[in-house]
């Protein structure tokens, strides 16, 4: 491609959201992307910034939600729904945009994970607008995207993992037209020039290794501190908890980062076909899945509140107890000293009980009226009655 005779160049840096897609896309300053200026500002999650334009970043929200999604919500759209007329006034809005964009800038830098899901409809706007376009891929390993997503928003894994699956398997199959080149995270912060010079290499642009930029990038842009996880492809493998073709599926890729295998080859595309597959007979299921994950996270969530609930309450009593220990013995030996008493007053009753049996049968030969024997039975129920009585208790 010769850089000369393009005038409007568009790199769109895709892939799943906590991917290192924003340490990618500040990379393309040091290649000649120009970024903008209105970028979402900073935050503890991010406190390097996301390089991510607001203008782009609200069309994207807007297409996702015409078609009743979030970034989050799982549901693949048909790409011909994602080029259809019934977007003209979004696909209006974007060619509008891009046009400002390109008002002071001949080669402009886009982020939002969210691109990757509607690829289709830019591909359209990029095609009517005549811009050339090219895509990074950034990539991570899912455990990874996973425990971020967790901490951040609160997702279960397994919809982290299930997220991720949906947004490489559209930022594969949607950019397969385009020049593109996969960058895995991991790799651009333990070899920045390396990574760089791979993605100058794809998709034609200039890079300097000895240049100020990327000097200025690699010793105070990017921080290995900032990355809370780092986990191995075998720690990958060795998570029973994901599906075996998801595993298969970052294999793949991971190996197109580490140019093991070549992105463009029929095998790489037959493989992320039979994936897109497995995914879509899957979907249902896993979404079932993932609900299933968050009535068990609500469960739990019911039962640390009411333990925390009964460790407050069993600290007041505690401590009341401690406010009062006179009070407290006090009602502790009334309450022994009156058990005792009532235990020696039923052995009584029950001794009492025994004598009237014995006497019964002692007396029982000798009566020879009924008229005896009634008076025999009143004046033991009287004596019994005597002896339960509550002031005797």
């Amino acid at each position: 491609m010769n850089q000369a005779s393009i005038t409007r160049r568009a790199i769109l840096v895709i892939g799943m959201h906590r991917s290192g897609t924003s340490a990618v896309t500040r990379g393309l300053e040091v290649l000649g992307g120009n970024l903008g200026t209105r970028l979402r500002s900073p935050r503890t999650e991010n406190p390097k910034g996301f390089w991510e334009d607001l203008d782009f970043n609200a069309i994207n929200t807007d297409v996702l939600q015409s078609f009743g999604l979030e970034w989050h919500t799982l549901g693949r759209i048909d790409p011909t729904d994602l080029r259809s007329s019934r977007l003209r006034p979004l696909m209006e809005r974007a060619a509008a945009f891009l046009d400002e964009k390109f008002a002071a800038n001949g080669i402009i830098g886009l982020k939002d994970p969210r691109a990757s899901r509607i690829l289709p409809f830019w591909d359209e706007v990029f095609e009517r607008s005549g811009i050339a376009v090219s895509y990074v891929i950034a990539c991570r390993n899912p455990l990874s995207v996973a425990k971020s997503l967790c901490a951040r928003d609160g997702f279960p894994f397994i919809k982290g993992h299930v997220l991720w699956l949906e947004y490489m398997l559209c930022s594969m199959i949607y950019s397969a037209s385009r020049p593109r080149v996969v960058v895995d995270y991991d790799n651009m912060l333990e070899q920045p020039g390396k990574e760089l010079t791979r993605i100058a290499a794809a998709l034609d642009l200039s890079f300097e290794i000895n240049g100020s930029q990327f000097q200025e990038y690699n010793t105070k842009f990017l921080s290995k501190s900032l990355r809370s996880t780092n986990y191995k492809i075998q720690d990958l493998i060795d998570c029973d908890s994901i599906p075996s073709f998801l595993k298969d599926m970052y294999l793949l890729i991971n190996n197109i980062a580490c140019e093991r295998t070549r992105i463009n080859d029929f095998t790489c595309y037959d493989e992320i076909s039979k994936f897109d597959i497995l995914f879509s007979k899957n979907l249902d299921f896993l979404k079932s899945i993932i609900d299933e994950s968050y009535r068990l996270e609500s469960a739990l969530q019911k039962a640390l509140i009411l333990e925390s609930q009964n460790l407050r309450l069993h600290d007041t009593l505690e401590k009341s107890t401690k406010h009062n220990k006179i009070i407290y013995y006090y009602f502790l030996l009334k309450e022994r000293f009156l058990l005792l008493c009532k235990s020696a007053k039923i052995n009584s009753i029950r001794a009492k009980v025994r004598r009237h049996l014995n006497s019964v049968f002692l007396i029982f030969p000798n009566i020879n009226s009924a008229s005896a024997m009634r008076s025999l039975h009143f004046e033991i129920v009287k004596s019994l009655k005597n002896s339960l009585s509550r002031k005797n208790i």
